[in-house]
């Protein structure tokens, strides 16, 4: 997946601004930094629930999902840009995207889905 297509995707969400972080692109909502690109190992760094989302990320797709030394015992895991499909990365940003935005903005990203779902 190229820069440009996930920018398209992470930022279809409501609220999430783009801004950078350790002078890379980085995807914040209110603030609140939920992924980042990590060009050193050519991955996006993406914010998780907790130890047990990023241990189950990594042993269901380990092709994909990752953790260096540097992110251990932290809630965040890699995420291979040539490897990544978008489905892969709407999944893990959406749990982080709900958990970082405000309830009114959660509440219309999901009414407009459901009128979406019922054209």
């Amino acid at each position: 997946m190229t820069l440009e297509q996930l920018r398209k995707i992470l930022l279809s969400y409501p609220d999430v601004q783009e801004a950078p972080s350790y002078c890379t692109p980085g995807f914040r909502v209110r603030k609140k930094l939920l992924a980042r690109i990590n060009a050193k190992e050519n991955a996006l760094v993406l914010e998780v629930a907790d130890l047990d989302v990023q241990e189950t990320l990594m042993l269901a797709n380990p092709k994909v999902f990752f953790t260096t030394a540097h992110y251990e015992g932290t809630p965040y895991v890699l995420a291979r840009l040539n490897e990544m499909r978008r489905a892969d990365i709407e999944d893990v940003f959406e749990v982080a995207w709900r958990a970082a935005a405000s309830k009114k903005t959660v509440s219309a990203f999901d009414a407009d889905h459901r009128a979406q779902v019922r054209e």
